[in-house]
C-alpha cells in the first residue's frame, strides 16, 4: 500500500493528535500526564529527526521520530491498514537509528500488548517480566526496551 513519508513539523501535533487511538492518548497521559499535543510538539522539537507518515488523501497514519537514542511513536487507527508495508520500512528506519546511536531505548505502555508486539517485531527487546512505574500515573506499568547495535570482529 502507499503512503507519504515526510519530516515532521510542530503544525502536524494539532493534525494528528486528536485521531490517536485510545492506547496512544492513554500511554502519553500515564507517563507524561500531558495532552497528545502537548507531548507531539515536544517529541518533534527535541527529536535530531521526525517523520509524518500519511495516506495518499492525507490522512494521518503516524507520527515517529528519535532524539538521543531514544525512539517514540504514536499512530491513529489507519496504521492497521498500512501495518505489514509499515514494518517492513519501520525496520530500515530501527537499523538505522541503531547504527547511528549505537543503542536505543525507552518505556512502552504495558497494558498495551499491541505496542509491545510492534516494538519486538521493529527488533527490539521488550523486558515484559519486569514493570516499572516511572510515569505520572504512578499505577500504570510499564516496560523497559532497548535495542544495541551489533559489531561481528
Amino acid at each position: 500500500m502507499t503512503y507519504n513519508i515526510r519530516a515532521a513539523t510542530i503544525d502536524d501535533a494539532a493534525t494528528i493528535a486528536p485521531l490517536l487511538r485510545e492506547a496512544d492518548k492513554n500511554e502519553v497521559r500515564a507517563l507524561s500526564g500531558w495532552t497528545p499535543k502537548e507531548a507531539i510538539e515536544y517529541s518533534i522539537s527535541h527529536s535530531d529527526e521526525a517523520w509524518f507518515v500519511s495516506c495518499p488523501d492525507g490522512h494521518p497514519i503516524l507520527i515517529t521520530g528519535i532524539g538521543e537514542g531514544i525512539p517514540w511513536m504514536l499512530a491513529t487507527p489507519m496504521v492497521k491498514r498500512y501495518g505489514k508495508s509499515l514494518i517492513k520500512e519501520g525496520r530500515k528506519l530501527v537499523g538505522r537509528w541503531t547504527k547511528k546511536y549505537g543503542y536505543l531505548c525507552n518505556y512502552v505502555d504495558a497494558r498495551n500488548d499491541t505496542h509491545v508486539d510492534w516494538l519486538i517485531a521493529m527488533g527490539f527487546i521488550v523486558y515484559t517480566a519486569e514493570f516499572c512505574y516511572i510515569g505520572r500515573d504512578s499505577e500504570v506499568p510499564f516496560h523497559y526496551f532497548n535495542r544495541r547495535e551489533t559489531r561481528c570482529a
